[in-house]
């Protein structure tokens, strides 16, 4: 991607588990822009997935509460 010098676009971001694991995940994720200058815009996947997209009958919830948002370093 780099010798192309184009933006990048992360088209869905999600992570499932609880409040504290989505804050330390988004936390990590906000730490680690620096690293990626091309890295213009990010759409985060805020629902619940699709029943019998994932196996073992297991359905992700990526929705993020409104307090998590407001304490992540993302929000900052």
């Amino acid at each position: 991607m780099t010798e192309y010098g184009l933006p990048v676009m992360v088209a869905e971001l999600g992570v499932d588990g609880s409040n504290s694991r989505k804050r330390e995940e988004l936390d990590e994720f906000q730490r680690s822009l620096w690293r990626y200058p091309l890295l213009k815009a990010v759409v985060y996947f805020n629902a619940v997935d699709t029943p019998g997209a994932w196996p073992a009958h297991y359905v992700p919830d990526w929705r993020i509460a409104p307090a998590v948002l407001q304490t992540t370093v993302v929000a900052k």
